[in-house]
C-alpha cells in the first residue's frame, strides 16, 4: 500500500476535527439533509392541481392570441 492511501483516512479525520466536526455532527447533518427532500416533495405535491390549472389557462390564452 502506498503512503498516500494509508494516510487518507487520518487526513480526512484531521480535516473534520480541524473544522470542529465530529462523527455525530456529520451523522446529524446527513440525516437532517436527507429529511428535507421528502418534506419538500410533500409540500410541492399539494400544489400540483393549482399549477396544472394555471398552465392550462396560459396555454388557452396563447392559442387565442395566435
Amino acid at each position: 500500500m502506498s503512503s498516500a492511501s494509508a494516510n487518507a483516512p487520518s487526513t480526512a479525520n484531521a480535516r473534520l476535527a480541524a473544522a470542529g466536526l465530529t462523527a455525530t455532527t456529520i451523522l446529524l447533518l446527513t440525516a437532517g439533509l436527507s429529511m428535507l427532500q421528502p418534506l419538500s416533495t410533500d409540500l410541492y405535491l399539494s400544489t400540483l392541481p393549482g399549477i396544472a390549472t394555471y398552465f392550462k389557462r396560459k396555454r388557452r390564452a396563447r392559442a387565442i392570441d395566435a
